[in-house]
């Protein structure tokens, strides 16, 4: 499995498993990638699939809706300000984790 990883909390030259990874630059073709027969069933998008949870746990754990106008506010201070969240930061280890 190749994986497409657009966040830059956990670097992958700190994991310890042999998963090849493409650390993608938005300009490497990830797109061209996924859409080919060829390669689209050994990618993992992590962007599309990790900002779906991580927007619905900062939802949740908020109590603001995706919908609200305060919600991007809300997201940016989770995910400029992580240290400061330690339940944010576990999360994003855990999805980390899970996809490893």
């Amino acid at each position: 499995m190749i994986a497409g990883v657009g966040s830059h909390i956990n670097h992958p030259g700190k994991a310890k498993y042999k998963t090849p990874i493409v650390w993608a630059h938005p300009a490497i073709g990830k797109t061209w990638a996924l859409d080919e027969a060829k390669y689209g069933n050994q990618i993992l998008d992590w962007d599309v699939e990790f900002n779906r949870r991580r927007d619905t746990w900062i939802a949740k754990h908020s109590g603001i809706s995706e919908t609200d106008e305060r919600y991007k506010a809300i997201r940016n201070e989770y995910m400029i300000n992580w240290r400061n969240y330690p339940e944010y930061k576990n999360f994003v280890k855990s999805e980390w984790a899970r996809i490893k």
